[in-house]
């Protein structure tokens, strides 16, 4: 089996060139565990980047807080030397900048929950302390929001037109669609409904697909609808009776 690829990158200068776009120039590639000799020929877009963050109001790095970033687009100068564009790659909004002229985290992803390999301080004593604890806390919160996502919820659905279910919610930076399985009551005939609705979205457009098996077809009445509003998929129903609803979600990350 490979040898995943990990190491450090000593970045100059971070540029934002767009929100939570930032690009960087003649940064040094230190990959003390090298398999193939190639040193940063290896390196590909969809590496994590773990760098110590700065605040931006005071300008000075945060101590032992490293965030995490996507690696979008790739340049290799040489063996030791890249320029590239990197992505805010974290669920929380960015509100720390990336620090200047610091060594950060380079990692190569796991196939699916995209984790990044944790190098050691200790065999990368360049690295600003806590870098590796704070990864290794990132990946951890990766997983745990990986299990959220495959959680139930009970959701109250009024009756009313186009009304947004909050938590069906798809942040299109984060995933390009969702399954939710779901068993739905109507309040006003008891009736009942269990089904699948089948969200998917490329970032700038949204479908919305139900399907369903009912004990009466009072229950039908509801309609819904997906929309991409402001970076989130947005689901809506139209529906004249009160209903309540058990769901399970379950989100797919965007593609790499």
């Amino acid at each position: 089996m490979a040898r995943i690829i990990t190491g450090t990158l000593y970045a100059p200068f971070f540029n934002e060139i767009d929100t939570d776009i930032f690009s960087f120039e003649n940064a040094i590639y230190n990959n003390q565990t090298d398999q193939t000799g190639s040193g940063a020929y290896d390196l590909k877009t969809g590496f994590i980047l773990y760098i110590q963050a700065t605040d931006p109001n005071i300008g000075i790095p945060v101590v032992g807080v490293f965030n995490r970033y996507k690696l979008i687009d790739l340049t290799i100068i040489d063996s030791i030397t890249i320029n590239g564009t990197i992505v805010w790659d974290e669920i929380n909004p960015r509100y720390d900048s990336p620090t200047h002229g610091s060594y950060c985290i380079i990692a190569e992803p796991t196939p699916n929950l995209k984790l990044g390999m944790m190098p050691s301080n200790s065999v990368y004593p360049e690295l600003n302390v806590g870098a590796d604890i704070a990864a290794v806390v990132d990946a951890e919160r990766n997983i745990l929001d990986v299990l959220v996502t495959n959680r139930l919820l009970n959701i109250n659905i009024p009756a009313g037109t186009n009304q947004i279910l909050p938590e069906l919610t798809i942040d299109v930076l984060a995933y390009s669609g969702e399954i939710i399985e779901y068993q739905m009551k109507d309040l006003v005939s008891g009736s009942t409904r269990a089904g699948h609705l089948y969200i998917t979205t490329d970032g700038a457009v949204a479908s919305i697909t139900d399907h369903y098996a009912d004990t009466s077809t009072v229950v039908n009445d509801i309609q819904w609808d997906a929309n991409v509003v402001s970076g989130n998929v947005e689901v809506s129903y139209t529906t004249t009776t009160d209903k309540k609803m058990h769901a399970s979600i379950k989100k797919f990350p965007i593609f790499s």
